[in-house]
């Protein structure tokens, strides 16, 4: 009874909602005064790749980073990033074992960050090898990188024509399974700020699509792109 009665006393003095009208465009409470406003915000972006058989010692660069954000802006099918900057946010790696001819064949992927301020030897990536064996045919083994902010790995990239053959992470897809195609997924996870302030800010790429406006992100060496558009 007595919490019946403190609801009651709650909902006294509120003016009653009329469900009719919450469906229909009508005035709503609004601020008196203009708040501060940012119009521009931090997105997840998640990028998906498929083994296409072995490689070793293979680079994931900043311009592989910026071709996961593109935008065809010509007819021949050049384009330019769609985002301001970017950062890689963490790097999941499943590997399967593969049956050929009856035999069960190991798969391994090894990654090593290496990326760094070459120029001034301020700001470099401590050396770490992450490596994954897969167990089985059946499940995948599995592991995820979390890559920090403040080291270079994790860091902010601008989408410039600078330094584009800089080097994030070195990477290796190994063993008589990883001929196999598909082997191996690798989800990239990004944070990305979209550029929606000024102008593109130098770096473009040429795209296998001709079709303007489409967007969508690039191959890898080793691995393709799943779940978007391929533009090469």
């Amino acid at each position: 009874m007595e919490r019946n009665r403190s609801k009651k006393a709650k909902a006294k003095g509120k003016p009653r909602q009329n469900p009719v009208l919450n469906d229909e465009t009508h005035l709503a409470l609004c601020p008196r005064i203009p708040p501060a406003l940012s119009l521009i915000k931090k997105q997840r972006e998640v990028r998906r790749f498929i083994s296409l058989g072995a490689v070793a010692n293979q680079t994931f660069t900043l311009s592989n980073g910026h071709t996961q954000f593109l935008v065809v802006t010509t007819v021949a099918g050049n384009s330019v990033p769609y985002v301001d900057s970017w950062r890689l946010k963490s790097i999941t790696v499943w590997a399967l074992a593969k049956s050929i001819a009856g035999t069960i064949e190991n798969t391994s992927f090894t990654l090593t960050g290496i990326a760094g301020d070459v120029s001034s030897n301020m700001f470099n990536e401590p050396e770490r090898v992450y490596n994954v064996d897969s167990a089985s045919i059946d499940e995948y083994s599995h592991m995820k990188i979390k890559c920090g902010k403040r080291s270079p790995l994790g860091s902010w990239h601008f989408t410039t024509n600078v330094n584009p053959t800089g080097v994030l992470f070195q990477y290796s897809a190994t063993g008589a399974g990883a001929n196999v195609n598909g082997a191996i997924i690798m989800d990239l996870e990004f944070e990305t700020v979209q550029n929606l302030v000024g102008l593109p800010l130098g770096f473009g790429a040429l795209t296998s699509t001709t079709t303007l406006g489409t967007q969508g992100g690039q191959n890898i060496n080793g691995f393709a792109i799943r779940g978007i558009n391929s533009l090469g």
